[in-house]
């Protein structure tokens, strides 16, 4: 009777694997769930994107986005309460990765969108603040690999955004995006931030995008 209890181990280890796997593939098709940080004007007026689940967003009636053709782009904020975080992070580990998003986004707009620092007539303000930031912990993934052949731990952000006339500061639109990473991502799951910084190339990209579509330049 105990050799037939023991022969059970197995196989209830592997329904165990089997069941913790499917329970992380589930939670990593959804972005994290973040509270609101105040940095916006109005979150009920929010609503989810149709077709991107990584976006909430809202804009004014009637905006003349074929106008504007050049950026402000204000330093990005940090609004990450860290008594709520799930893993620990330094201030200055915050204030870099707010950089290089603010860094990223440039990159990614300037070749068609020059960034300038003076309000104009032609020229969109960007307010941007980063809400909520997870790193990945790579020692949790190298157990995971060897017990379930899978990494399970990845990356998390999320950013609140306000569009605004840079002449007279009036919000034209708000944005937020939240986004975790892929545990198909096998370059990611193994350093801190790496899957932190790919999400906010593809913010950058998608915010690219969106210009283009609304203003009709870069098409």
């Amino acid at each position: 009777m105990l050799k037939q209890k023991r022969c059970l181990y197995p196989i209830v280890l592997g329904l165990a694997g089997i069941t913790l796997v499917a329970l992380v593939l589930i939670s990593g098709c959804t972005p994290p769930k973040v509270a609101p940080s105040g940095f916006l004007s109005n979150y009920g007026k929010l609503r989810q994107d149709p077709v991107d689940k990584e976006a909430q967003w809202w804009e004014m009636k009637g905006i003349q986005w074929h106008k504007y053709r050049k950026l402000i782009l204000d330093p990005v904020e940090t609004r990450i309460d860290q008594s709520k975080a799930e893993r620990k992070m330094t201030q200055e580990e915050i204030d870099n990765l707010a950089n290089h998003l603010r860094q990223t986004v440039i990159n990614e707009m300037q070749d068609v969108y020059p960034v300038v620092d003076k309000p104009g007539a032609d020229v969109l303000r960007i307010r941007a603040a980063l809400t909520h930031l997870k790193p990945v912990s790579g020692a949790l993934n190298v157990i995971t690999t060897a017990v379930l052949f899978m990494p399970v731990d990845v990356g998390e952000a999320a950013i609140e955004v306000q569009f605004l006339d840079s002449q007279n500061n009036v919000i034209l639109s708000e944005l937020i995006m939240s986004s975790r990473g892929s545990m198909m991502d096998v370059t990611g799951v193994w350093t801190r931030w790496a899957q932190v910084e790919s999400t906010f190339k593809e913010w950058a990209k998608k915010l690219k995008a969106a210009l283009d579509e609304a203003t009709g330049v870069g098409q």
